[in-house]
């Protein structure tokens, strides 16, 4: 017989798909009751408890089983607590761990994914179902309680069939990590999937001896445990201003253990000072975790402490989760490898590997970027200086190059001044690695200092080096992270991207702008890094100077008082506006240059393959003749390009319905098929006196690509390059219907726009649009004037006269007489004479060549194609199978019409035995397109002789 117990046990297996430990206890009679006691025994019920939990805004952070209680714990500091009975059978432990039922420490099947929802219900018949699936237990389970992670920030407690949702705890800050990561050696840079089988460790040792005499932070004694050096891991806070220095991080486990480390966050401080600054919080919500072992990890625990055995009693690396305040913030991602398998080479650190290369140097960080100083060598210490130390406070530190795992070896360091006397006249002291200089060293090179190493096993290594201090003084200046919009121009001086120099002018004294306005050329120099990775955008000319390169602006940067002028001016040099520090000092035409606040820097400076909203390093230093530098702001800088239609718009709105253009094929060349795509968009110059591109260099930067579907089926591609004012191009495949009655029309179309020009291949923009093609004629139609007005006009009908003649069309001062052709807005009059020639001319340059007149609808063996001269030929003829005959005729004089008396051709109709009709116009191009005019007609009596 099956035994019953309270699921109740069940509850913790859902927190976070996380394990959690359950016992269970024997059946009772009357479970519900008994839980309800329990429940009264700390004066509340179930419903109150679910009112008290949301009163209190309090999240429910930890659920657990001890000591014969179910206790509920809340973010409040508030427990609620349900006695159980204590005695037990059966089944005495229940864990869900890593995504497994485990059953008193049995293994059992796979329940969840990691981080999915776990369903958990139990049946009338004490079964355990786990998302839906049985649990083969040996032992019944209750139905009484079962504690549900909804995952959406609550939990569902079920007792006896009554559900109450209960708030879950959350941490105040969510910490966004996207890979499994672990905190290894420093060489290594690990983030993998498989937990087990990466390569690489934490290096570690114990001091051979003891070392009172170690000038470092840490301390040494023989027999110590010595950690190497610990890889970061980076992690983005949301909400980003939360400052990770204000709370307890740890990394726990699935049971909720805290693994025995500090965990230190290290701002990045890619936005304001550098690192060795007071600043706490990093403006990007950016920092970098460090971890440091607790004095319980030891040399005898180290290689186990951080693993578990699975089931086949091999220790593995253990999952952990950042948990901020004690609350978890992270999934289960991270682990702390200390392996010693995989820790690689342990041997006595040097500063160069055994064939000589160097593998250390000696860097620091300045407003978020890594800074190499110089190398350290064994052999000498006339190593290139690559960059100075900033004046102030600046915490140095060991990087391993290219790799290479001689700084994993590192326990401790710190820097000794070797020349005291040279030190008190600069102000220099050092601290550990931290090395503070005042303004006294500014510009000083070759100072030597000392560098100490301790390795894991207790070896000290030191080397002396020489090293030089920045000039800047760097007065907090700033530029900050600065976005521009190109706007694109005609204009050769309007061809500029925008700076803001905030304060970086205006915070000059007197003396200072003296000495700046005075140096002549060079004495404003813009630079970014040497970095191409992070160098985006600008071109870069010149020697490297402290990791910087100068960008080349062909001595064409202009300074403004006003972002207006800035603006308006541009690149056109007027002294009444624009400052500039090129040639001499005569170039300054300005009473104080402590009014800049804009500089603009032309296109010229973009590399060709810049990209657009990638941020780039911008710096700019003033200095004085000397050389000296007198004000450094730094900041990144990125370009953005506008909208399509910010630029350009609609050219014709005429031609433009909704987002579709209507054009036709080519006046010439019909045969061919070609299409043209002309002005479709102009600039919004016209419009807003902005500045933009004028319409023929908008059109000579646009180019389109077409698709569409031919009467075959098949895709057709079409590239139409920017170039000439007009875009035309040949179509491709069937492109003309089996009853010649319809051209391909609906073509989708992606415009380009090359906001910079060609040779910028990244600087474009697009916009979709549809093209609706017509053929040479169609939606033509026809007007027949009578008194000046068109009979045919809202379906009106034409009454032929007593002679029966349609009479062409003719102007007579401001009025019109006869038949017309209505095209593209444009109406013009219709000849009937057979001769070939220019019968009708419109002035977009389509023209009907010779009129046929048929007995009846022509077939397509009729059409004339061969004998085109012109756009179209016409043919009329007679619908509904009516009988008579038409007959063009010349010099016609219009009798009784209201018409003029000049001599016209005209349409003579003679129809047997029909008083009204239609007749069908139909104009057919070299392609065989037929576009088809009607004129809706009826005839009076013919008069009779006298």
């Amino acid at each position: 017989m099956r035994k019953k117990y309270l699921s109740a046990l069940l509850f913790g297996a859902l927190l976070f798909a996380s394990a959690g430990t359950f016992t269970s206890c024997k059946d009772y009679d009357d479970d519900i009751n008994n839980l309800q006691e329990q429940i009264n025994t700390v004066k509340t019920s179930l419903d109150e408890l679910s009112e008290k939990i949301n009163s209190l805004g309090a999240g429910v952070t930890d659920f657990k089983y001890e000591g014969g209680k179910l206790i509920l714990s809340t973010d409040k500091g508030t427990n609620f607590e349900v006695t159980l009975p204590e005695d037990k059978v059966g089944i005495t432990k229940v864990e869900v761990k890593d995504g497994y039922l485990w059953i008193d420490g049995v293994k059992g099947d796979a329940i969840a994914t990691e981080g999915e929802a776990i369903d958990v219900r139990v049946d009338e018949n004490g079964i355990l179902y786990i998302n839906n699936e049985p649990q083969d237990l040996k032992d019944e389970v209750g139905s009484k309680v079962i504690m549900v992670d909804n995952n959406n920030g609550t939990y569902t407690l079920t007792v006896d069939g009554a559900s109450y949702v209960l708030p879950k705890a959350s941490a105040a800050v969510s910490l966004i990590s996207t890979d499994q990561v672990y905190f290894t050696n420093l060489s290594q840079s690990l983030k993998t999937t498989d937990a087990q089988t990466a390569a690489g460790a934490i290096v570690w040792g114990t001091a051979d001896s003891y070392r009172g005499n170690w000038g470092g932070k840490k301390a040494v004694e023989k027999g110590k445990l010595l950690v190497g050096q610990i890889s970061t891991v980076q992690v983005r806070v949301a909400p980003a201003t939360f400052d990770l220095e204000t709370a307890k991080l740890t990394l726990v486990n699935t049971l909720g253990e805290e693994a025995p480390v500090n965990v230190v966050p290290v701002a990045q401080g890619k936005k304001g000072p550098a690192i060795s600054d007071s600043r706490a919080a990093d403006a990007n919500g950016v920092w970098d975790l460090k971890i440091e072992m607790k004095s319980s990890v030891t040399a005898n625990n180290i290689g186990t402490i951080f693993a578990a055995k699975d089931a086949d009693y091999v220790y593995q690396n253990v999952k952990y989760a950042l948990a901020v305040d004690g609350k978890v913030a992270t999934d289960y991602m991270y682990y702390v490898d200390t392996d010693k398998t995989k820790a690689g080479s342990t041997a006595k650190f040097v500063f160069d590997s055994s064939n000589g290369n160097v593998t250390t140097s000696l860097n620091f960080k300045e407003n978020g970027g890594e800074k190499e100083v110089l190398k350290l060598s064994n052999y000498s210490k006339n190593t290139t200086i690559v960059n100075a130390i900033p004046l102030g406070e600046t915490t140095l530190y060991l990087q391993g190059i290219n790799e290479q795992p001689h700084i994993d070896r590192v326990y401790d360091s710190y820097l000794e001044i070797k020349d005291q006397d040279l030190a008190d006249k600069h102000g220099i002291t050092v601290d550990g690695m931290t090395i503070t200089a005042s303004d006294k060293a500014a510009a000083l090179v070759g100072f030597p200092i000392i560098v100490h190493v301790l390795d894991i096993h207790g070896n000290e290594t030191k080397v002396e080096v020489n090293v030089n201090f920045a000039t800047s003084k760097q007065v907090g200046q700033e530029l900050g992270d600065q976005t521009y919009t190109l706007m694109p121009s005609a204009d050769a001086n309007k061809q500029f991207i925008l700076v803001d120099l905030k304060d970086v002018f205006t915070s000059l004294t007197a003396d200072e702008a003296v000495a700046v306005s005075t140096a002549g050329e060079g004495t404003v120099t813009w630079f970014t890094t040497t970095n191409k990775t992070d160098n985006k955008l600008f071109v870069t000319t010149g020697d490297a100077v402290d990791g910087l390169k100068k960008i080349n602006d062909n001595n064409k940067v202009l300074f403004y008082e006003t972002k207006e002028d800035a603006l308006a001016y541009g690149l056109k040099y007027d002294e009444d506006v624009a400052i500039k520090f090129i040639g001499n000092t005569a170039d300054i035409e300005a009473s104080t240059i402590r009014k800049i606040a804009y500089a603009v820097i032309p296109f010229k400076s973009i590399k060709k393959e810049a990209l657009p909203d990638a941020s780039t390093p911008l710096t700019v230093v003033l200095k004085d003749k000397d050389g000296n530098e007198i004000r450094k702001a730094a900041g990144t800088y990125t370009v953005t390009l506008p909208a399509f239609d910010e630029v350009l718009v609609a050219n014709n709105n005429k031609v433009w319905k909704e987002n579709t253009f209507y054009t036709r094929v080519t006046a010439t060349d019909v045969e061919d098929g070609k299409i043209t795509i002309e002005k479709p968009f102009k600039s919004k110059f016209a419009e807003n006196q902005i500045g933009y591109l004028d319409l023929n260099e908008a059109d000579n930067r646009l180019s389109y690509e077409l698709k569409y579907t031919d009467f075959a089926k098949k895709d057709q591609y079409i590239d139409i390059a920017a170039g000439p004012v007009a875009k035309t191009a040949a179509l491709k495949g069937d492109i003309v219907s089996d009853d010649k009655y319809k051209l391909v029309n609906d073509i989708d179309v992606v415009a380009t726009f090359d906001v910079l020009g060609t040779g910028y291949d990244n600087f474009k923009v697009t916009k979709e649009f549809k093209v609706y093609l017509q053929s040479v004629f169609e939606g033509a139609s026809l007007s027949y004037y009578k008194d000046s007005e068109d009979v045919l006009k809202d379906g009106g009908v034409m009454t032929l006269g007593d002679y029966q003649y349609v009479y062409g069309g003719q102007v007579k001062g401001n009025k019109k007489f006869g038949l017309f052709m209505n095209f593209d807005g444009e109406a013009q009059p219709y000849e009937f004479t057979t001769v070939s020639g220019n019968n009708i001319i419109f002035t977009t340059g389509y023209q009907v060549g010779t009129t046929y007149v048929e007995v009846a609808k022509p077939q397509d063996s009729d059409f004339k194609g061969a004998k085109l001269n012109k756009n179209a030929l016409a043919y009329i003829y007679a619908n509904d199978g009516a009988s008579g005959t038409l007959k063009a005729v010349k010099d016609i004089t219009p009798v009784n019409e209201g018409y003029g008396d000049t001599k016209r051709s005209a349409l003579e109709v003679k129809l047997a035995d029909q008083n009204s009709g239609e007749l069908i116009f139909t104009f057919v191009d070299k392609m065989g397109v037929k576009v088809d005019a009607t004129l809706n007609y009826q005839k009076n009596a013919p008069k009779t002789a006298e």
